[in-house]
C-alpha cells in the first residue's frame, strides 16, 4: 500500500505447538495520521478505511502429511468493508506429503471473489540441494462486484541450494 506509515501499531500474538498440532494468531491494531487516513481512503475508494487486522493459523503433522489452514481478515488500509474486494478476508489451505525424497504439495487461497490453486513437487537431490516445479490457476477480480474476472496459469522451475 504504498510508502503510507502509521503513528503507532501495537501487535497482540499467542503461539501454542503441542506434540503435531500449532495454532498461531496475531491481532494488530494501528492509529495513522489524519493525512496517512486520507491517503489510504482515497486509495481504498472508502472513508472507512481499515486500522486493524487478524491473522490466523492452524498446522497439523499427521506423519504421512502436513494441514494447515489460515485466515487473514484483510490488510490494513483496505476498504473495512466485505463488499469490497480489497478489504474482504483471506483463507488458505494446504496439504504437503513426502514421498521418499520428494514433496508433493496442494495450496488452495480465496478473498472474496479472487482464489488460486497450485500443485507443486520438490525432490531432494541431496541434504542441501532441490529441483522443484510448481503450477498453478489464479483468477482475480477485475471489476469489485467480481462481475468480471481473469483467469491466470503459471509454471515453475526451480534450483535451489542452501548455504
Amino acid at each position: 500500500m504504498g510508502n503510507f506509515r502509521y503513528a503507532v501499531v501495537n501487535v497482540l500474538g499467542a503461539y501454542y505447538a503441542k506434540g503435531p498440532l500449532t495454532l498461531q494468531g496475531e491481532y494488530n491494531n494501528a492509529t495513522a495520521s489524519a493525512a496517512t487516513l486520507a491517503a489510504y481512503a482515497a486509495v481504498a475508494g472508502t472513508t472507512d478505511v481499515r486500522l486493524t487486522r487478524l491473522d490466523l493459523t492452524a498446522a497439523y503433522d499427521a506423519g504421512f502429511a502436513k494441514f494447515a489452514a489460515g485466515y487473514e481478515s484483510g490488510s490494513f488500509g483496505t476498504a473495512n468493508s466485505s463488499n469490497i474486494v480489497s478489504g474482504a478476508g483471506a483463507f488458505l489451505l494446504s496439504a504437503t506429503a513426502p514421498v521418499g525424497n520428494a514433496v508433493f504439495g496442494v495450496n488452495y487461497g480465496k478473498r472474496d471473489v479472487s482464489s488460486f490453486q497450485e500443485y507443486a513437487v520438490q525432490y531432494n537431490l541431496s541434504k542441501l540441494t532441490y529441483v522443484a516445479v510448481s503450477a498453478g490457476t489464479y483468477t482475480n477480480a477485475s471489476a469489485i462486484d467480481g462481475s468480471t474476472t481473469y483467469t491466470t496459469d503459471s509454471f515453475g522451475v526451480r534450483l535451489g541450494h542452501n548455504f
